[in-house]
């Protein structure tokens, strides 16, 4: 890097609905939300889901997704670590494994997140990808923060770099009814982007890793979008 998803026809939709949220959106094996007396509640009244793959996932119980068939990007939002720029004595990665992003490499992030969900929504075989918020729009907030670079700059006087690990960031996914503004689900998850093997740096093939990775969050966010909305027609 130079640089998260209602007797029969009514309750059992609403619980089903639930279960395939955490279970498909949020990528969980035996979801599990916590609910009575002892449920773990957050600030804002989201239950928490146990067992997901997930670092956190946070869920409003009894949610009813099926009255929406139209999807709408929320602006990502991207905050960094507040990284020191490396003196010239901290010049070779053994000394220093956090650098600091330009505002051109901020530029580049940014662009190609909003491009790659965007992208991947407009692809959706069941939601309609608009622009303003309504009845039946169900709103994708998907942001990075305390985004980590382990790319040293250009300038750095050492050298060929090769590396494994291009950057890290924590991605927050969340869905809310835009008509309300009602949080419906959260989840939050610590990733990386990694080269299969050690290779040299450079920032295209930086840039091409952390685009493939981005492509790859929002097309499974799309996919599973589209698998509650065929779970909760049936």
């Amino acid at each position: 890097m130079r640089a998260i998803l209602q007797t029969f026809d009514g309750c059992f939709k609403k619980s089903f609905g639930a279960f395939v949220v955490a279970l498909l959106l949020l990528g969980c094996q035996a979801p599990s939300i916590q609910t009575g007396a002892d449920a773990e509640i957050s600030f804002d009244g989201l239950h928490r889901v146990d067992n997901a793959r997930a670092d956190d996932v946070w869920m409003l119980p009894g949610v009813d997704f099926s009255k929406y068939n139209k999807v709408r990007l929320d602006e990502t939002q991207i905050s960094y670590r507040p990284v020191q720029e490396p003196s010239q004595t901290m010049r070779s990665v053994g000394t220093n494994s956090e650098f600091p992003l330009d505002q051109n490499q901020k530029l580049k992030l940014e662009i190609a997140a909003k491009e790659a969900f965007l992208e991947a929504l407009a692809k959706s075989k069941h939601y309609t990808l608009v622009t303003e918020e309504g009845t039946g729009v169900l709103e994708v907030s998907a942001s990075l923060i305390d985004v980590v670079s382990r790319v040293p700059p250009e300038n750095a006087d050492r050298g060929d770099v090769f590396l494994t690990e291009i950057g890290v960031a924590t991605l927050v996914l969340e869905l809310r009814d835009s008509a309300t503004e009602q949080l419906l689900v959260r989840s939050t998850d610590r990733r990386r982007v990694e080269n299969n093997t050690m290779v040299r740096s450079t920032s295209v093939r930086n840039m091409s890793e952390v685009r493939m990775a981005l492509r790859q969050q929002a097309k499974l966010l799309t996919e599973n979008l589209d698998k509650l909305h065929l779970s909760q027609g049936m």
